[in-house]
């Protein structure tokens, strides 16, 4: 069904007895999409971890820096790391059926 996530169920059927069949299907949670690019201060492309709180997933900046990642609607806690610089945190807010784009400057240091 449109805006509900395929499930699959099985039951066995037994000729001459009625079954039921009930089958839940959850709303598939629409998304946005943040994307962006991480640079250096001095404007070089970084190859970055970016954290979303509360996900065990990360997502890496490529050797140009550009990274995205689907996410739910809402605001979201992200942290940026790249060896060699300051840790970044930012809080964004992420729309349904929208790009939100975050470009990173990241300082030098530990």
């Amino acid at each position: 069904a449109q805006g509900y996530e395929t499930q699959e169920t099985t039951k066995p059927v037994v000729a001459g007895r009625a079954i039921e069949l009930v089958v839940a299907l959850p709303r598939v949670v629409r998304q946005g999409q943040l994307r962006g690019q991480v640079l250096s201060f001095n404007g070089k492309p970084l190859a970055a971890t970016i954290s979303i709180a509360g996900r065990k997933d990360t997502v890496t900046a490529d050797a140009e820096g550009l990274f995205s990642i689907d996410l739910p609607e809402g605001s979201v806690e992200i942290t940026v790391t790249a060896r060699g610089h300051k840790t970044q945190r930012r809080t964004i807010d992420v729309k349904v059926d929208r790009v939100t784009v975050m470009n990173v400057d990241m300082r030098r240091g530990k």
